[in-house]
């Protein structure tokens, strides 16, 4: 029973999740926004998170 209502509720909620592809799309498109805005604030010093995603670009 509960294996057929977490089924259901699947299938129900499914189609509202967006898909692993839509996700890191709009994380790349958020960082490329963000990016030269993170670097400019930083004023010349060294961001490690950032300086870790652009080396994984």
């Amino acid at each position: 029973m509960m294996n057929e209502r977490a089924t259901a509720v699947q299938i129900m909620v499914g189609p509202l999740e967006p898909g692993r592809e839509v996700c890191v799309q709009k994380g790349s498109e958020l960082m490329a926004e963000l990016a030269p805005l993170l670097r400019k604030r930083a004023g010349g010093r060294e961001t490690a998170g950032l300086k870790a995603y652009e080396d994984g670009r």
